[in-house]
């Protein structure tokens, strides 16, 4: 129901390119429904597992899932910029969260979907738009909830998920920044991304090599240490 619905909304944004701040109402109402329909999906506390530390939310649990989500998907939206970022991106969450969860099957199917979908980017015959990255991002934001709570939020902690989430992450926060004190949407687009940023200076390739390599490697030592 929440692949569904966030895809039919990106759908529809890709056709008529909503107002950030009717998108924005209507995110908040799907990830509440679904958050009401299955609890799995609640966030109840927050582990930093590099401090030993933990948060619980309390009565913040509802509020602090939905803006989790709504964030996460909005940046993996504004990520989007170029061929074969976010589906690269992609394939690299789901091959840690492989090493976090119990989840290969369903996680490997989607690696496969995404290394098709990467061969077909590439030659510029398809691309994900935003009917592709709020599924996404629904999806993995999903994955990534399920899993943290698999080991009660332990073996994969908050400070393990902000760095999978870091370029993204990073380029949201920076962006919001810029707009908010040029009195513009924080959702609203432009051409001041990373991806259009490191591209102007150092071309395509550079750019997709770097970025999937920071990625790659910003997860792969997470793992390791």
């Amino acid at each position: 129901l929440g692949s569904l619905l966030f895809y039919l909304l990106g759908l529809v944004d890709d056709k008529k390119d909503i107002n950030a701040n009717i998108k924005f109402i209507f995110e908040f109402f799907i990830v509440s429904i679904l958050i009401i329909a299955d609890k799995n999906l609640l966030i109840e506390k927050i582990y930093f597992q590099s401090f030993d530390k933990t948060i619980y939310l309390g009565k913040y649990s509802f509020i602090f899932t939905v803006l989790s989500i709504i964030i996460f998907i909005n940046a993996l939206n504004m990520y989007d910029g170029i061929n074969l970022q976010v589906g690269s991106y992609c394939i690299i969450i789901l091959l840690t969260l492989m090493y976090f969860s119990n989840l290969d099957l369903i996680l490997l199917i989607l690696i496969m979907s995404l290394i098709t979908f990467l061969y077909l980017n590439y030659k510029s015959i398809i691309f994900l738009g935003d009917s592709g990255t709020y599924l996404l991002g629904f999806i993995i934001s999903y994955l990534i909830i399920y899993t943290a709570k698999i080991d009660n939020y332990y073996l994969l902690s908050a400070d393990k998920i902000f760095i999978i989430m870091l370029l993204p992450g990073l380029d949201l926060i920076r962006l919001f920044i810029i707009r908010l004190r040029n009195k513009k949407h924080p959702f609203s687009s432009d051409r001041n991304h990373v991806h259009h940023i490191i591209e102007k200076s150092l071309g395509y390739n550079k750019t997709i090599l770097y970025l999937i390599t920071f990625s790659a490697l910003s997860n792969l030592l997470m793992i390791l240490f």
